[in-house]
């Protein structure tokens, strides 16, 4: 998709590119673009503050579209690689984190692969389906990021389990960019960047032992280390 800035003058421009620099390392800023009016400072800052934080990097305009290039690779990061997020149901925590934060992790790194796993399939269909709707369809969004959106059968893009992103770089990867599993689904011969479990523990597996184990196994499954 071609950019065309010209008419926006060097100011605009520079706010252009300032605007998508804020948004790969501002998850407060990203979550105003995606319309999510209700998460703030006061009340999510702490969710947002200890989660991983992306620094960006530099962007260039060509006639071809944005170039984009990490400030850092993703192994490289600084921080700790295991983090639980406990806040109480209606804080937005899977808008916050698996929603707005896998987008976030996605700008800064196109080639990167994220499973998000929960307790049922639904769930996890429905939190992509949300992730993927601002690639296809959210206007401030797609104005902003082109590179990263589909632009020919947009609705039809991607699938129910997972969708990669069109400037993803490196060929022949098996894994798409997101990809969604639930507990007890098979996951065997797959490699991830970043495993994001949502809700894993509901109000049905938890009733007997046999569900108990079965979060444990999984859980564990996922992350050998």
């Amino acid at each position: 998709m071609n950019l065309d800035l010209t008419s926006h003058g060097e100011a605009g421009v520079k706010a252009y590119l300032d605007l998508r620099h804020c948004c790969r390392t501002d998850l407060l800023v990203l979550c105003d673009i995606l319309g999510y009016k209700d998460v703030c400072e006061s009340v999510h800052g702490e969710i947002i503050r200890n989660l991983p934080h992306c620094e960006g990097g530099k962007d260039t305009l060509l006639s071809t579209g944005a170039q984009f290039e990490a400030a850092r690779p993703l192994w490289e990061l600084d921080g700790i690689r295991k983090r639980l997020i406990m806040f109480p149901r209606g804080t937005l925590k899977t808008t916050i984190i698996s929603q707005a934060g896998t987008i976030q992790w996605i700008l800064n790194y196109p080639n990167i692969r994220i499973l998000i796993t929960t307790a049922t399939a639904d769930l996890a269909q429905t939190i992509l389906g949300e992730i993927k709707s601002h690639f296809q369809f959210n206007e401030a969004f797609r104005y902003l990021f082109p590179e990263y959106c589909p632009q020919k059968s947009i609705k039809d893009w991607g699938n129910a389990d997972s969708f990669s992103v069109p400037n993803r770089k490196k060929a022949g990867m098996r894994e798409p960019t997101v990809s969604v599993s639930s507990v007890g689904k098979t996951i065997a011969g797959k490699h991830f960047d970043v495993l994001l479990c949502s809700d894993m523990v509901d109000k049905e597996n938890v009733k007997t032992p046999g569900g108990i184990r079965d979060v444990i196994d999984h859980f564990r499954y996922m992350d050998p280390l």
